[in-house]
């Protein structure tokens, strides 16, 4: 048993949560990183951990989700069964792994040119949000360079001269992987 007062939402319920963890599950089910999540309430990645493990935190979690994915419903009033469908593969996929056969959300989207569409939004959103990691804008605009028959240089271009761009130049390298296997492209970084 965890000592009194190390963790209080192990053997709570949802409704016994502190504002704190309330605002942490919010956050999650959002799609925020737990460790963004960890700086911003602020407590220890491994509070957050342990607060994932409780019951009463997990039904938070899953009653933010559970509004979330209605709101997303609501939201899209005018589009139809499948486009639904393909927006919410678009969201899955510019995170996490690329489309899988077995993936269910991916068996859904019935006919081969939606699932082309959904795995290039996705790729492009993944890329973008990579270029995107500031509140304020930093980047003036960017150059493409073809390499060979399978590659591609990317030249970021800053805003101001004296501005640091390491950040959207580290994001963009961790997306080169995604970017090769989902269309055969060996992505680079090129310095400023």
């Amino acid at each position: 048993m965890a000592p009194a007062g190390r963790n209080q939402a192990l053997a709570l319920g949802a409704e016994q949560l502190t504002p704190r963890q309330r605002q942490a599950a919010l956050l999650l089910a959002q799609g925020a990183l737990p460790h963004v999540v960890a700086a911003q309430i602020p407590v220890g990645v491994s509070t957050l951990r342990r607060w994932r493990q409780a019951p009463g935190f997990q039904a938070e979690l899953t009653r933010h989700l559970a509004a979330a994915e209605a709101d997303a419903h609501a939201q899209l009033l005018g589009y139809s069964d499948m486009e639904h469908l393909m927006v919410a593969a678009i969201a899955r996929y510019h995170r996490r792994s690329l489309p899988k056969k077995r993936h269910e959300s991916w068996q859904l989207i019935e006919g081969r040119e939606q699932r082309r569409t959904v795995a290039a939004m996705a790729l492009l959103l993944r890329l973008a949000v990579a270029l995107d990691r500031r509140p304020e804008p930093v980047l003036a605009g960017l150059q493409l360079r073809r390499d060979g028959n399978s590659g591609c240089s990317i030249r970021l271009e800053p805003m101001r001269a004296d501005q640091d761009l390491s950040l959207e130049r580290w994001s963009l390298a961790g997306c080169a992987a995604a970017v090769e296997e989902a269309v055969g492209v060996r992505l680079s970084v090129a310095e400023a």
